[in-house]
Protein backbone atom coordinates (compact mmCIF):
# COMPACT_ATOMS: atom_id res chain seq x y z
CA UNK A 1 0.00 0.00 0.00
CA UNK A 2 1.40 3.35 -1.08
CA UNK A 3 1.17 5.97 1.46
CA UNK A 4 -0.94 9.19 0.08
CA UNK A 5 1.24 11.72 -0.87
CA UNK A 6 -0.99 14.27 1.26
CA UNK A 7 0.22 13.29 4.25
CA UNK A 8 3.17 15.51 4.29
CA UNK A 9 3.21 19.07 3.28
CA UNK A 10 7.18 19.82 3.28
CA UNK A 11 8.97 19.15 0.77
CA UNK A 12 12.47 19.79 1.83
CA UNK A 13 14.93 16.86 1.92
CA UNK A 14 11.74 14.77 1.16
CA UNK A 15 13.50 11.41 0.77
CA UNK A 16 14.25 11.97 4.79
CA UNK A 17 10.39 12.03 5.19
CA UNK A 18 9.62 9.42 7.67
CA UNK A 19 5.74 7.68 7.92
CA UNK A 20 4.07 5.90 10.94
CA UNK A 21 0.94 3.84 10.25
CA UNK A 22 -1.72 1.83 12.11
CA UNK A 23 -3.98 -0.26 10.80
CA UNK A 24 -7.09 0.11 12.58
CA UNK A 25 -8.69 -3.25 13.43
CA UNK A 26 -5.73 -5.32 13.12
CA UNK A 27 -2.78 -3.66 14.79
CA UNK A 28 -3.24 -2.28 18.47
CA UNK A 29 -0.82 1.11 18.09
CA UNK A 30 1.07 2.99 15.48
CA UNK A 31 3.90 1.21 13.85
CA UNK A 32 7.80 2.69 14.17
CA UNK A 33 8.81 5.87 12.29
CA UNK A 34 10.50 4.99 8.81
CA UNK A 35 11.28 6.52 5.83
CA UNK A 36 8.88 3.71 3.89
CA UNK A 37 6.34 5.21 1.88
CA UNK A 38 4.30 2.20 1.45
CA UNK A 39 2.89 -0.69 3.37
CA UNK A 40 1.98 -4.14 2.89
CA UNK A 41 -0.15 -6.23 4.88
CA UNK A 42 -0.62 -10.26 3.82
CA UNK A 43 -3.03 -12.67 5.38
CA UNK A 44 -5.90 -9.65 6.78
CA UNK A 45 -8.97 -11.66 7.76
CA UNK A 46 -11.89 -10.16 6.10
CA UNK A 47 -13.86 -7.20 7.41
CA UNK A 48 -13.71 -3.52 7.82
CA UNK A 49 -10.57 -2.16 8.28
CA UNK A 50 -9.29 2.18 8.91
CA UNK A 51 -5.54 2.79 7.78
CA UNK A 52 -4.31 5.45 9.70
CA UNK A 53 -1.05 7.12 8.42
CA UNK A 54 0.77 10.45 9.50
CA UNK A 55 4.69 11.74 8.66
CA UNK A 56 7.31 13.83 10.18
CA UNK A 57 9.39 16.14 8.46
CA UNK A 58 13.03 16.70 8.70
CA UNK A 59 12.43 19.03 11.60
CA UNK A 60 10.42 16.32 13.27
CA UNK A 61 7.34 18.49 12.73
CA UNK A 62 4.64 15.27 12.65
CA UNK A 63 1.37 16.34 10.27
CA UNK A 64 -2.07 15.60 10.31
CA UNK A 65 -3.38 11.82 10.14
CA UNK A 66 -4.91 10.63 7.27
CA UNK A 67 -7.68 7.81 7.13
CA UNK A 68 -8.28 5.53 4.38
CA UNK A 69 -11.14 3.01 5.53
CA UNK A 70 -11.86 0.05 3.27
CA UNK A 71 -12.85 -3.33 3.46
CA UNK A 72 -11.80 -6.99 2.71
CA UNK A 73 -14.77 -9.22 1.59
CA UNK A 74 -14.24 -13.22 2.74
CA UNK A 75 -13.54 -15.48 0.44
CA UNK A 76 -16.11 -17.37 -1.63
CA UNK A 77 -16.00 -20.21 1.14
CA UNK A 78 -16.68 -18.10 3.86
CA UNK A 79 -19.41 -16.21 2.46
CA UNK A 80 -22.95 -15.69 3.41
CA UNK A 81 -24.67 -17.90 0.95
CA UNK A 82 -21.41 -20.36 1.20
CA UNK A 83 -22.51 -20.79 5.06
CA UNK A 84 -26.41 -20.77 3.91
CA UNK A 85 -25.22 -23.61 1.82
CA UNK A 86 -23.56 -25.33 4.17
CA UNK A 87 -26.19 -24.96 6.75
CA UNK A 88 -28.57 -26.73 3.66
CA UNK A 89 -26.20 -29.44 3.28
CA UNK A 90 -25.53 -29.66 7.05
CA UNK A 91 -29.22 -30.36 7.88
CA UNK A 92 -29.81 -31.95 4.85
CA UNK A 93 -26.92 -34.81 6.04
CA UNK A 94 -28.84 -34.81 9.36
CA UNK A 95 -31.97 -35.50 7.58
CA UNK A 96 -30.63 -38.08 6.10
CA UNK A 97 -28.44 -39.91 9.29
CA UNK A 98 -32.12 -39.34 11.13
CA UNK A 99 -33.67 -41.30 8.19
CA UNK A 100 -31.17 -43.93 7.71
CA UNK A 101 -31.35 -44.45 11.53
CA UNK A 102 -35.26 -44.63 11.70
CA UNK A 103 -35.44 -46.94 8.78
CA UNK A 104 -32.41 -49.03 10.66
CA UNK A 105 -34.84 -48.79 13.73
CA UNK A 106 -38.01 -49.46 11.75
CA UNK A 107 -35.65 -52.64 10.16
CA UNK A 108 -34.35 -53.47 13.68
CA UNK A 109 -37.93 -53.30 15.20
CA UNK A 110 -39.65 -55.77 12.10
CA UNK A 111 -37.15 -58.20 12.84
CA UNK A 112 -37.44 -58.10 16.37
CA UNK A 113 -41.52 -58.60 15.75
CA UNK A 114 -40.26 -61.50 13.83
CA UNK A 115 -38.53 -62.83 16.57
CA UNK A 116 -41.05 -62.47 18.71
CA UNK A 117 -43.83 -64.12 16.79
CA UNK A 118 -41.58 -67.12 15.80
CA UNK A 119 -41.03 -67.41 19.30
CA UNK A 120 -44.45 -66.80 20.55
CA UNK A 121 -45.39 -69.23 17.77
CA UNK A 122 -42.80 -71.95 19.25
CA UNK A 123 -44.17 -71.12 22.55
CA UNK A 124 -47.94 -71.96 21.63
CA UNK A 125 -46.18 -75.42 19.62
CA UNK A 126 -44.68 -76.31 23.02
CA UNK A 127 -47.79 -75.96 24.78
CA UNK A 128 -49.85 -77.30 22.17
CA UNK A 129 -47.22 -80.29 22.34
CA UNK A 130 -47.24 -80.48 26.40
CA UNK A 131 -50.64 -80.65 26.05
CA UNK A 132 -50.92 -83.82 23.93
CA UNK A 133 -48.16 -85.65 26.00
CA UNK A 134 -49.80 -84.18 29.30
CA UNK A 135 -52.95 -86.37 27.54
CA UNK A 136 -50.77 -89.62 27.51
CA UNK A 137 -49.71 -88.94 30.74
CA UNK A 138 -53.32 -88.03 31.89
CA UNK A 139 -53.90 -91.52 30.89
CA UNK A 140 -51.10 -93.13 32.53
CA UNK A 141 -52.14 -91.88 35.73
CA UNK A 142 -55.76 -92.48 35.95
CA UNK A 143 -54.56 -95.80 34.80
CA UNK A 144 -56.76 -95.52 31.28
CA UNK A 145 -56.15 -98.84 29.00
CA UNK A 146 -54.64 -97.75 25.97
CA UNK A 147 -57.12 -97.04 23.56
CA UNK A 148 -58.78 -94.17 26.08
CA UNK A 149 -55.27 -92.87 25.74
CA UNK A 150 -55.17 -93.36 22.27
CA UNK A 151 -58.69 -91.34 22.13
CA UNK A 152 -57.28 -88.38 24.61
CA UNK A 153 -54.75 -88.11 22.14
CA UNK A 154 -57.23 -88.59 18.87
CA UNK A 155 -59.29 -85.01 20.53
CA UNK A 156 -56.52 -83.16 21.57
CA UNK A 157 -54.95 -83.25 18.17
CA UNK A 158 -58.32 -82.29 16.54
CA UNK A 159 -58.71 -79.87 18.66
CA UNK A 160 -55.28 -78.58 18.09
CA UNK A 161 -55.02 -78.31 14.46
CA UNK A 162 -59.25 -78.36 13.64
CA UNK A 163 -58.72 -80.75 10.94
CA UNK A 164 -61.46 -82.88 9.56
CA UNK A 165 -59.97 -86.10 9.99
CA UNK A 166 -57.63 -87.31 12.33
CA UNK A 167 -56.24 -90.91 12.67
CA UNK A 168 -53.57 -92.53 14.24
CA UNK A 169 -52.76 -96.63 13.31
CA UNK A 170 -50.43 -98.57 14.82
CA UNK A 171 -48.60 -101.30 12.48
CA UNK A 172 -48.45 -104.90 13.04
CA UNK A 173 -45.35 -106.07 11.62
CA UNK A 174 -45.31 -109.58 11.56
CA UNK A 175 -49.15 -109.76 9.56
CA UNK A 176 -47.91 -106.72 7.62
CA UNK A 177 -51.93 -104.98 9.03
CA UNK A 178 -52.55 -101.75 10.40
CA UNK A 179 -55.00 -101.45 13.18
CA UNK A 180 -56.66 -98.08 12.84
CA UNK A 181 -56.55 -97.00 16.91
CA UNK A 182 -58.34 -93.46 16.09
CA UNK A 183 -60.14 -92.07 13.65
CA UNK A 184 -62.75 -89.36 13.09
CA UNK A 185 -64.21 -87.16 9.97
CA UNK A 186 -66.33 -84.41 10.56
CA UNK A 187 -67.12 -85.40 13.95
CA UNK A 188 -68.24 -88.98 13.78
CA UNK A 189 -65.80 -92.06 15.24
CA UNK A 190 -65.26 -94.79 13.01
CA UNK A 191 -64.16 -98.05 13.61
CA UNK A 192 -62.72 -99.63 10.88
CA UNK A 193 -60.99 -103.32 10.84
CA UNK A 194 -57.50 -103.97 10.18
CA UNK A 195 -55.78 -103.93 6.87
CA UNK A 196 -53.16 -104.80 4.46
CA UNK A 197 -50.30 -102.33 4.14
CA UNK A 198 -50.74 -100.47 0.62
CA UNK A 199 -47.96 -98.99 -1.02
CA UNK A 200 -48.22 -95.67 0.60
CA UNK A 201 -48.08 -97.52 4.60
CA UNK A 202 -44.98 -99.53 3.16
CA UNK A 203 -43.05 -96.18 1.94
CA UNK A 204 -43.69 -94.83 5.29
CA UNK A 205 -42.47 -97.17 6.88
CA UNK A 206 -39.32 -97.60 4.56
CA UNK A 207 -38.25 -93.86 4.81
CA UNK A 208 -39.50 -93.07 7.87
CA UNK A 209 -40.41 -89.65 6.83
CA UNK A 210 -43.41 -87.86 6.38
CA UNK A 211 -45.63 -87.70 3.56
CA UNK A 212 -47.81 -84.63 2.11
CA UNK A 213 -50.43 -85.01 -0.31
CA UNK A 214 -51.96 -81.61 -1.16
CA UNK A 215 -53.20 -82.48 -4.34
CA UNK A 216 -54.42 -85.15 -6.87
CA UNK A 217 -54.93 -87.71 -4.06
CA UNK A 218 -57.39 -89.42 -5.98
CA UNK A 219 -54.17 -90.22 -8.53
CA UNK A 220 -51.84 -90.85 -5.63
CA UNK A 221 -53.78 -92.90 -3.89
CA UNK A 222 -54.17 -94.83 -7.14
CA UNK A 223 -50.48 -95.07 -7.53
CA UNK A 224 -49.64 -96.04 -3.98
CA UNK A 225 -53.24 -98.49 -4.37
CA UNK A 226 -54.73 -97.14 -1.59
CA UNK A 227 -58.70 -97.24 -0.92
CA UNK A 228 -61.00 -95.71 0.98
CA UNK A 229 -62.20 -96.62 3.80
CA UNK A 230 -65.42 -97.95 4.52
CA UNK A 231 -67.99 -95.17 5.10
CA UNK A 232 -65.40 -92.19 4.36
CA UNK A 233 -65.03 -89.54 2.02
CA UNK A 234 -61.77 -89.18 -0.62
CA UNK A 235 -59.48 -86.50 0.67
CA UNK A 236 -58.25 -83.71 -0.92
CA UNK A 237 -55.50 -83.23 1.48
CA UNK A 238 -53.31 -85.55 3.46
CA UNK A 239 -50.40 -85.53 5.47
CA UNK A 240 -48.65 -88.69 6.74
CA UNK A 241 -46.36 -88.44 9.48
CA UNK A 242 -44.51 -91.29 11.49
CA UNK A 243 -44.47 -92.23 15.02
CA UNK A 244 -40.43 -93.49 15.45
CA UNK A 245 -39.50 -95.52 17.92
CA UNK A 246 -35.78 -96.13 17.74
CA UNK A 247 -35.34 -97.18 14.22
CA UNK A 248 -38.47 -98.83 14.05
CA UNK A 249 -41.58 -96.86 13.09
CA UNK A 250 -45.18 -98.72 14.76
CA UNK A 251 -47.23 -96.15 14.37
CA UNK A 252 -48.26 -93.03 12.23
CA UNK A 253 -50.59 -90.30 12.69
CA UNK A 254 -52.61 -88.30 9.47
CA UNK A 255 -54.17 -85.38 9.07
CA UNK A 256 -56.42 -85.14 6.01
CA UNK A 257 -59.12 -82.45 4.73
CA UNK A 258 -62.21 -83.32 2.60
CA UNK A 259 -63.42 -80.00 1.42
CA UNK A 260 -59.83 -78.26 0.01
CA UNK A 261 -56.52 -78.80 -1.30
CA UNK A 262 -53.54 -77.61 0.36
CA UNK A 263 -55.07 -77.49 3.64
CA UNK A 264 -52.16 -77.55 5.76
CA UNK A 265 -49.26 -75.16 6.36
CA UNK A 266 -45.81 -75.73 6.91
CA UNK A 267 -46.40 -74.52 9.96
CA UNK A 268 -48.96 -77.24 10.41
CA UNK A 269 -46.45 -79.70 9.40
CA UNK A 270 -44.24 -78.67 11.41
CA UNK A 271 -46.06 -78.78 14.58
CA UNK A 272 -47.06 -82.80 13.52
CA UNK A 273 -43.87 -83.82 12.94
CA UNK A 274 -42.90 -82.40 17.04
CA UNK A 275 -46.09 -84.00 18.18
CA UNK A 276 -45.27 -87.31 16.71
CA UNK A 277 -41.87 -87.16 17.96
CA UNK A 278 -43.01 -86.31 21.62
CA UNK A 279 -45.95 -88.69 21.36
CA UNK A 280 -43.88 -91.46 20.53
CA UNK A 281 -41.99 -92.39 23.03
CA UNK A 282 -44.71 -91.40 25.29
CA UNK A 283 -47.54 -93.98 23.29
CA UNK A 284 -44.43 -96.45 23.40
CA UNK A 285 -44.51 -95.88 27.23
CA UNK A 286 -48.22 -96.41 27.74
CA UNK A 287 -48.23 -99.45 25.37
CA UNK A 288 -45.05 -100.73 27.47
CA UNK A 289 -47.48 -100.10 30.34
CA UNK A 290 -50.55 -101.09 29.28
CA UNK A 291 -48.62 -104.76 28.45
CA UNK A 292 -47.01 -104.80 31.97
CA UNK A 293 -50.78 -104.76 33.10
CA UNK A 294 -52.32 -107.43 31.11
CA UNK A 295 -49.04 -109.69 31.95
CA UNK A 296 -49.40 -108.88 35.61
CA UNK A 297 -53.14 -109.76 35.38
CA UNK A 298 -52.20 -112.14 33.76
CA UNK A 299 -49.66 -113.84 36.55
CA UNK A 300 -52.51 -112.90 39.44
CA UNK A 301 -55.22 -114.71 37.29
CA UNK A 302 -52.85 -117.71 36.51
CA UNK A 303 -51.95 -118.08 40.33
CA UNK A 304 -55.05 -118.03 41.11
CA UNK A 305 -55.66 -121.24 38.34
CA UNK A 306 -53.01 -122.76 40.15
CA UNK A 307 -54.31 -122.41 43.31
CA UNK A 308 -57.81 -123.32 42.43
CA UNK A 309 -55.86 -126.86 40.54
CA UNK A 310 -54.41 -127.51 43.73
CA UNK A 311 -57.60 -127.49 45.45
CA UNK A 312 -59.38 -129.65 42.72
CA UNK A 313 -56.01 -131.55 43.20
CA UNK A 314 -56.83 -132.20 47.04
CA UNK A 315 -60.73 -132.69 46.45
CA UNK A 316 -60.60 -135.90 43.67
CA UNK A 317 -57.62 -137.27 45.95
CA UNK A 318 -59.65 -136.76 48.51
CA UNK A 319 -62.46 -139.03 47.17
CA UNK A 320 -62.64 -142.32 45.33
CA UNK A 321 -66.41 -141.56 44.13
CA UNK A 322 -66.54 -141.25 40.23
CA UNK A 323 -69.84 -138.96 40.09
CA UNK A 324 -68.32 -137.41 42.75
CA UNK A 325 -64.57 -136.42 41.21
CA UNK A 326 -66.13 -135.16 38.25
CA UNK A 327 -69.03 -132.98 39.74
CA UNK A 328 -65.96 -131.09 41.24
CA UNK A 329 -64.53 -130.93 38.35
CA UNK A 330 -67.70 -129.42 36.57
CA UNK A 331 -68.15 -126.66 39.52
CA UNK A 332 -64.64 -125.89 39.34
CA UNK A 333 -63.71 -125.90 35.17
CA UNK A 334 -66.92 -123.53 35.13
CA UNK A 335 -64.77 -121.12 37.90
CA UNK A 336 -62.35 -121.17 35.12
CA UNK A 337 -63.97 -121.32 31.03
CA UNK A 338 -67.72 -120.69 31.87
CA UNK A 339 -68.11 -124.00 30.23
CA UNK A 340 -71.44 -124.03 28.17
CA UNK A 341 -70.67 -128.07 28.04
CA UNK A 342 -68.61 -130.05 30.19
CA UNK A 343 -67.54 -133.81 29.68
CA UNK A 344 -65.45 -136.78 30.28
CA UNK A 345 -65.31 -139.63 28.14
CA UNK A 346 -63.30 -142.83 29.29
CA UNK A 347 -61.24 -144.71 26.54
CA UNK A 348 -61.86 -148.53 26.36
CA UNK A 349 -58.85 -149.34 24.00
CA UNK A 350 -60.07 -152.72 23.48
CA UNK A 351 -63.71 -152.31 22.61
CA UNK A 352 -62.51 -149.13 20.84
CA UNK A 353 -65.05 -146.81 22.40
CA UNK A 354 -65.79 -143.71 24.37
CA UNK A 355 -68.07 -144.10 27.39
CA UNK A 356 -69.10 -140.48 28.48
CA UNK A 357 -70.46 -141.14 31.99
CA UNK A 358 -70.48 -137.60 32.81
CA UNK A 359 -71.92 -134.55 30.33
CA UNK A 360 -73.44 -131.25 31.13
CA UNK A 361 -74.79 -128.59 29.02
CA UNK A 362 -76.12 -125.37 30.53
CA UNK A 363 -76.35 -127.15 34.14
CA UNK A 364 -78.64 -130.24 32.09
CA UNK A 365 -76.73 -133.81 32.47
CA UNK A 366 -76.95 -135.95 29.54
CA UNK A 367 -77.63 -139.93 29.64
CA UNK A 368 -74.43 -141.89 29.51
CA UNK A 369 -73.84 -142.66 25.99
CA UNK A 370 -70.88 -144.14 23.96
CA UNK A 371 -68.81 -143.25 20.99
CA UNK A 372 -67.38 -145.62 18.11
CA UNK A 373 -63.62 -144.39 17.94
CA UNK A 374 -63.19 -146.67 14.61
CA UNK A 375 -64.41 -143.56 13.00
CA UNK A 376 -61.61 -141.62 12.67
CA UNK A 377 -63.46 -138.27 11.57
CA UNK A 378 -63.97 -137.09 15.71
CA UNK A 379 -61.46 -135.04 17.83
CA UNK A 380 -61.76 -137.58 20.65
CA UNK A 381 -60.26 -139.70 18.13
CA UNK A 382 -57.38 -137.37 16.70
CA UNK A 383 -56.65 -136.53 20.54
CA UNK A 384 -56.75 -140.00 21.45
CA UNK A 385 -54.39 -141.54 18.79
CA UNK A 386 -52.05 -138.28 19.00
CA UNK A 387 -51.62 -138.13 22.41
CA UNK A 388 -52.28 -133.79 21.99
CA UNK A 389 -54.41 -131.71 22.85
CA UNK A 390 -57.07 -129.82 20.73
CA UNK A 391 -57.98 -126.47 20.68
CA UNK A 392 -60.48 -125.01 18.01
CA UNK A 393 -61.46 -121.30 17.97
CA UNK A 394 -62.81 -121.25 14.28
CA UNK A 395 -63.83 -124.82 13.07
CA UNK A 396 -63.95 -123.68 9.41
CA UNK A 397 -59.75 -122.75 9.55
CA UNK A 398 -58.79 -125.26 11.74
CA UNK A 399 -60.92 -128.65 11.76
CA UNK A 400 -58.99 -129.67 8.35
CA UNK A 401 -55.86 -130.17 10.94
CA UNK A 402 -57.43 -132.79 12.80
CA UNK A 403 -60.37 -134.14 10.96
CA UNK A 404 -61.69 -134.01 7.68
CA UNK A 405 -65.55 -132.57 8.38
CA UNK A 406 -66.29 -130.28 11.06
CA UNK A 407 -69.11 -131.40 13.83
CA UNK A 408 -68.44 -128.96 16.51
CA UNK A 409 -67.35 -125.68 17.23
CA UNK A 410 -65.01 -124.44 20.06
CA UNK A 411 -63.84 -127.58 21.32
CA UNK A 412 -60.58 -128.04 23.74
CA UNK A 413 -59.75 -132.00 24.18
CA UNK A 414 -57.13 -133.13 26.88
CA UNK A 415 -55.89 -136.64 26.49
CA UNK A 416 -55.21 -138.00 30.00
CA UNK A 417 -54.24 -141.41 30.06
CA UNK A 418 -57.43 -142.93 29.17
CA UNK A 419 -59.39 -140.19 29.34
CA UNK A 420 -60.43 -137.23 27.54
CA UNK A 421 -60.72 -134.09 28.74
CA UNK A 422 -62.61 -131.52 26.61
CA UNK A 423 -64.73 -128.33 26.84
CA UNK A 424 -67.06 -126.68 24.45
CA UNK A 425 -67.07 -122.48 24.93
CA UNK A 426 -70.03 -120.75 24.39
CA UNK A 427 -70.96 -119.79 20.87
CA UNK A 428 -68.88 -117.37 19.28
CA UNK A 429 -66.53 -116.82 21.52
CA UNK A 430 -62.94 -118.31 22.22
CA UNK A 431 -60.30 -119.80 24.85
CA UNK A 432 -57.86 -117.35 26.18
CA UNK A 433 -54.70 -118.77 27.18
CA UNK A 434 -55.47 -118.78 30.92
CA UNK A 435 -58.14 -121.12 30.16
CA UNK A 436 -56.14 -123.45 28.03
CA UNK A 437 -53.25 -123.45 30.56
CA UNK A 438 -55.97 -124.54 33.18
CA UNK A 439 -57.45 -126.95 31.49
CA UNK A 440 -54.41 -128.83 30.65
CA UNK A 441 -53.47 -128.72 34.26
CA UNK A 442 -56.81 -130.90 35.09
CA UNK A 443 -54.95 -133.24 33.04
CA UNK A 444 -53.06 -134.47 35.70
CA UNK A 445 -54.90 -135.28 38.77
CA UNK A 446 -57.83 -136.65 36.71
CA UNK A 447 -55.36 -138.83 35.18
CA UNK A 448 -53.87 -139.69 38.55
CA UNK A 449 -56.90 -141.38 39.43
CA UNK A 450 -57.28 -145.64 38.50
CA UNK A 451 -61.12 -145.37 36.63
CA UNK A 452 -62.06 -148.73 35.08
CA UNK A 453 -60.92 -149.43 31.65
CA UNK A 454 -57.71 -147.90 32.02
Amino acid sequence: MNLPKKTHYFFEKEEKTQYQTWLEGFEKKWSDWGNNYYKEYTNLPEGRYHFHVRAKNVYRKVSDENVYTFTIDPPVWRSWWAYLLYAIILIGIVYLLIRYRTKHLKEKHKELESIVSERTVQLSQRVEELAVINSVQEGLVRELDIQAIYDLVGNRIRDVFNSQVVMIATFDHAAGTEHFQYLIEKGQRSYPSPRSFDKLRELLIKTKQKIVINEDTRGAMKKFGSEVLPGTEMPKSMVFVPLTIGDKINSYISLQDIDKEHAFTESDIRLLETLANSMSVALENARLFEETKHLLAETEKGKKNVELLSEIGKQITASLDFETIFHKLYEHINQLADATIFGVGIYYPQQKQLEYKYAVENGKRYKPYTRDTTDKNQFPVWCIENRKPVFINDVKQEYSKYISKATIRYPAFLPVKNIIFFILTKPCSSFCPQCITAAVGFSKPVGAFPFAGS
